[in-house]
């Protein structure tokens, strides 16, 4: 049975909610890992003193990729150029999956606010809740 009214106002609250409060914000986080992994410098060029090594195991794979040179290390030999080409990958879907999610998240607001234009009684009720929300948030000091 198709909603309207009140019942449908609520629901048409669940999905403004679910792209404001979920998506959007889960968006954010994709965005921050992507860029993070992307502010990272290629892998062969980083950087580190001896004395950051000696905290590592030395039997650890990452202390054993490491060569020394001059007072420092970089990750070298075989794996720097697919470490790089997967670090490059990975920073790259966290970007594009934080921009899907995003979008979604905006076409779930554009949405139940549309949707709320075809039945007074929903509008009124979805208003409502909108405004409770805002309230609550406020008087949690969340804005």
């Amino acid at each position: 049975m198709a909603r309207k009214g009140e019942d449908l106002g609520v629901s048409i609250y669940g999905l403004w909610r679910a792209g404001n409060e979920k998506l959007i914000p889960i968006s954010g986080q994709y965005r921050d890992m992507g860029r993070a992994l992307q502010a990272v410098p290629q892998m062969h060029t980083v950087l580190l003193r001896h004395d950051d090594l000696a905290v590592a195991p030395a039997r650890s794979m990452t202390s054993r990729a490491y060569m020394a040179a001059e007072g420092a290390v970089g990750l070298s030999g075989p794996v720097a150029g697919p470490l790089e080409e997967m670090r490059q990958i990975l920073a790259d879907i966290f970007v594009s999956t934080a921009n899907n999610l995003e979008d979604t998240g905006h076409a779930l607001i554009l949405a139940a606010d549309r949707y709320s234009e075809t039945d007074e009684a929903a509008r009124i009720k979805y208003e409502k809740e909108r405004e409770n929300y805002a309230e609550q948030r406020a008087h949690e000091g969340l804005s």
